[in-house]
């Protein structure tokens, strides 16, 4: 899948690319994830996550910056996992989105796998 296309020069708009493994689908999310990014990209993961049996992993590792409305679409995905039965798992989470889970608090409530500091 190709980036989502931004007209911002001074950012890189947050891109997705998925994958199916068994029961799992997997959507690599890269880039910024911002108000803007965040709107945009959300249908499709919700997508994502209805077209996976069990369970949709987020990997981001090639995500640079990740703000409080990226946390926000992190937190109603997790709620739409849950009500669906399945589960929402973070993974490969680098410095700057980590930083900005922990200050939150929310690693308690999502299921997130954090790079070494």
């Amino acid at each position: 899948m190709s980036p989502c296309q931004d007209t911002d020069t001074h950012a890189a708009p947050a891109g997705l690319a998925a994958a199916r493994t068994g029961t799992t689908a997997t959507v690599r999310v890269s880039g910024e994830l911002d108000l803007d990014t965040a709107a945009r990209i959300a249908p499709l993961l919700v997508r994502s996550l209805r077209g996976a049996d069990r369970a949709l992993t987020l990997d981001l590792s090639d995500l640079q910056f990740c703000d409080s409305s990226g946390v926000n679409l992190f937190l109603r995905l997790d709620r739409l996992s849950r009500a669906e039965g399945k589960q929402l798992r973070l993974q490969h989470i680098p410095a700057q989105p980590a930083r900005v889970l922990r200050l939150l608090g929310v690693q308690h409530q999502l299921a997130c796998d954090f790079l070494a500091a």
